[in-house]
C-alpha cells in the first residue's frame, strides 16, 4: 500500500491544487524522498519556470545541466514568466526585440498556460548577447519554431512597447491564442492598428474574459480597451482592471459597460484621472453579477458620483457585491436645499445598506476648496477632513436631528468600513455615542476595523469611553488604519 504522500500527490486535481503553495526548493525536497514521488513531483517542479530575477536567469541560462532539464521537462512549463536577462539570453543575440519575444512566443510547449514576459522596452532598443560567445554552442542546428496555436494558454503579458505595437507585430500572439481568457493590454501604435486587432480579437479570441492593463503610457487614455469591450461578444468580459484612465468618452464607457453588465464580476479603476458620475452610476445600476467595484485617483473630484446620481431612485442591481471603494461627491452638502439633500443623502445610504454581501466598504467624500483671493487652483480636500452627514448617528427622536446609522443594520458580513468617517469631522450635533457603539457591536459581528480614528495615535480610545467600551467586546477591533490618509 502506498504511504500517505504518494497517494496524495497520485491524485492530478490535489496535486495541482498544491502546485500554488509550494516553491520549488519544496518540489526538490519532496523529490529526494523515495523514486515514487522523484517521478510524481518532477513534473510539478517544473510546472512553473519563475525566472523574473536576473540573478537566477543568469545561474540558469550558463548551466549546460540546467538547459539539458530544461528540454527534457520542456512538455511539463505551464507558467513561465520571465523578465531581464532572460530575454537578453535567449537563444542568439544582436537581434531586435521583438524577434525575441516572438522566437520565445513560438518556442512554448503546447503545455503553457500562463506567459508572462514583462519587460520594458523601446520600439528601436536591440538585445544584446551578454554571454561569452565562446561558450555558447551555436551548431546546434536551425531554430525550429512551432506553427500550430498554443491550445492551451490562458494568460498572456507581452513586453510594454511606449511606442506601441502596430498590429502586424501583434496580431501573430493573439492568432495564436484560441483559449485566451486573461489578456495583459499594451499600448497600440494607431488607430488604423486598433481596428484590425480589434477583428482579430473577435475572430481568434472567443473565450477572452479578464483585461488588465497596469502601466499608463503616453497619450493613451483608454480607447482601445473600450474598443476590445465592443468587439467582444456581449455578456463576455468578466474583469477590467485599467491604471490611468480617462474617461473622455462617457458615452462610449457606459455602452460598453452595459455590453457586458451581467456578467462583469470585477471593475478596478486605480489611479484614474477622469471618471463621469454617470459611469459610476450606470455601472451601479446595471452590472447584477458585480462583486468588486474600486474607483480611485489623484483627484477625487473628477471621478466622484453626485448625490444627485448616488442618490437617484434608480435601484442598486450589484447586490453581489463584496469590495466597493467610491469617492461621492459631498461639496454640497452644506447648501441651503436643506430637505432635498438630506432625501437623496437618506436614498444613497439605503442604496448602501441594501448591499448585504459586503465585507469591504470604502467610502470617501470628495470636494475642492477655491481660493478666489489669490486666484489659486482648487485644492482637493483631504478625505479625512470630510463627513457624510447623518450615516454614523442614530436619529434623534427627542430633536428631531436625522440620522440613518440603522439604514446599514444588513452588513452582517461587513469586515473593514472606512473613508470619510473620522470622529473629528463628524458635526457635533452628530456626534457619535454610546447609543451607536452598542447598535456596531449588535449588527457589525464581523467587523475588524473601523476608521473612526487619526492613524498616529490611539489617545481618542482615551478621550472616548464609548470606543474602550467596544474595544473590550470587540477587542481585535481596531480604529484606524497602519498608513497616512491620502486623497490617493
Amino acid at each position: 500500500m502506498p504511504d500517505a504522500s504518494v497517494a496524495f500527490f497520485s491524485i492530478p486535481e490535489l496535486a495541482a491544487e498544491l502546485c500554488s503553495y509550494l516553491i520549488a526548493a519544496d518540489f526538490l525536497n519532496l523529490m529526494l524522498t523515495s523514486r515514487e514521488m522523484n517521478s510524481i513531483c518532477r513534473p510539478l517542479f517544473w510546472n512553473t519556470l519563475f525566472l523574473r530575477s536576473d540573478e537566477r536567469a543568469e545561474c540558469f541560462t550558463s548551466s549546460q545541466e540546467g538547459m539539458e532539464s530544461l528540454g527534457k521537462n520542456i512538455d511539463s512549463v505551464c507558467s513561465l514568466q520571465t523578465r531581464g536577462n532572460f530575454l537578453t539570453y535567449y537563444i542568439v543575440g544582436l537581434v531586435e526585440y521583438l524577434r525575441v519575444v516572438d522566437a520565445i512566443f513560438r518556442s512554448c510547449p503546447q503545455s503553457i498556460v500562463i506567459l508572462k514576459l514583462p519587460q520594458d522596452s523601446s520600439e528601436s532598443r536591440r538585445i544584446e548577447l551578454m554571454l561569452d560567445q565562446d561558450s555558447k554552442d551555436f551548431d546546434e542546428g536551425p531554430l525550429i519554431l512551432r506553427a500550430e496555436p498554443l491550445a492551451n494558454l490562458r494568460y498572456l503579458q507581452l513586453p510594454d512597447k511606449y511606442q506601441g505595437y502596430h498590429a502586424d507585430q501583434i496580431c501573430p500572439f493573439l492568432e495564436q491564442s484560441p483559449r485566451l481568457q486573461t489578456w495583459r493590454v499594451p499600448c497600440i501604435a494607431g488607430t488604423a492598428d486598433v481596428k484590425v486587432i480589434t477583428k482579430t480579437i473577435r475572430t481568434h479570441c472567443k473565450e477572452l474574459k479578464e483585461l488588465y492593463n497596469e502601466l499608463p503610457y503616453a497619450n493613451y487614455k483608454g480607447e482601445f480597451a473600450m474598443s476590445v469591450m465592443e468587439a467582444m461578444e456581449p455578456q463576455q468580459l468578466e474583469r477590467l482592471e485599467f491604471t490611468g484612465y480617462h474617461d473622455e468618452w462617457p458615452n462610449r464607457m457606459t455602452a460598453s459597460i452595459q455590453r457586458h453588465g451581467q456578467v462583469l464580476q470585477q471593475i478596478q479603476l486605480r489611479g484614474c484621472h477622469r471618471l463621469t458620475s454617470f459611469s459610476i452610476h450606470t455601472i451601479l445600476t446595471s452590472c447584477r453579477g458585480l462583486q468588486h467595484l474600486d474607483v480611485f485617483g489623484m483627484n477625487p473630484s473628477r471621478i466622484a458620483i453626485s448625490l444627485k446620481d448616488g442618490g437617484s431612485s434608480e435601484e442598486w442591481v450589484c447586490k453581489s457585491l463584496r469590495h466597493l471603494v467610491i469617492h461621492v461627491d459631498v461639496s454640497s452638502t452644506s447648501t441651503g436645499s436643506e430637505q432635498p439633500q438630506w432625501a437623496l443623502l437618506e436614498r444613497f445610504y439605503r442604496h448602501i445598506g441594501s448591499l448585504q454581501q459586503l465585507t469591504f466598504l470604502d467610502l470617501r467624500g470628495a470636494a475642492v476648496i477655491h481660493d478666489a483671493t489669490y486666484n489659486n487652483p482648487a485644492q482637493e480636500v483631504d478625505y479625512a477632513k470630510l463627513t457624510f452627514p447623518g450615516l454614523l448617528s442614530l436619529r434623534d427622536t427627542r430633536t428631531g436631528e436625522p440620522g440613518y446609522l440603522s439604514l446599514l443594520k444588513d452588513l452582517k458580513r461587513l469586515k473593514t468600513f472606512q473613508g470619510s468617517i473620522w470622529l473629528n469631522s463628524v458635526r457635533s450635533q452628530e456626534a457619535i455615542g454610546h447609543v451607536e457603539v452598542e447598535w456596531i457591536y449588535e449588527n457589525w459581528p464581523s467587523l475588524r476595523l473601523i476608521e473612526f480614528l487619526d492613524y498616529t495615535s490611539q489617545l481618542g480610545l482615551e478621550e472616548r469611553p464609548y470606543l474602550r467600551w467596544l474595544k473590550e467586546r470587540i477587542p481585535q477591533l481596531q480604529f484606524s488604519k497602519m498608513v497616512a490618509p491620502s486623497i490617493w
